[in-house]
């Protein structure tokens, strides 16, 4: 879905508005620091994919990013667990770890 550096692991929809991309990275492996690639993604959707967006947030054609090696998330080392969120409409764009994916509803709420 994303061009660029690669590809996008999961696209989130809610009916036909693309609101958010996943990007799964391996159990072993950190979180902090790799929401870059989901920001290349976010960028750069694809032409074909174009009719799927809903608006813009800054340079932004998604509102929501994602980040999660599926560690539980540990307050401890949230750095290294969790869910990391990236929302894309806000001017300040710090990621915040969340426990758990937004459901569909607070992800509309929330656009």
């Amino acid at each position: 879905m994303g061009k660029g550096n690669g590809k996008v692991d999961y696209a989130l929809f809610i009916g036909e508005k693309l609101v958010g991309f996943v990007e799964a990275k391996k159990y072993s492996k950190d979180v902090a620091g790799t929401m870059i690639e989901a920001k290349n993604c976010a960028v750069g959707v694809k032409e074909e994919h174009e009719a799927h967006v809903i608006s813009k947030w800054n340079d932004y054609k998604i509102p929501f990013l994602f980040i999660t090696n599926r560690r539980k998330y540990i307050k401890e080392i949230e750095y290294k667990s969790g869910v990391h969120l990236l929302d894309c409409g806000n001017a300040r764009n710090n990621d915040k770890v969340l426990q758990e994916l937004y459901s569909p509803e607070k992800l509309e709420e929330n656009i």
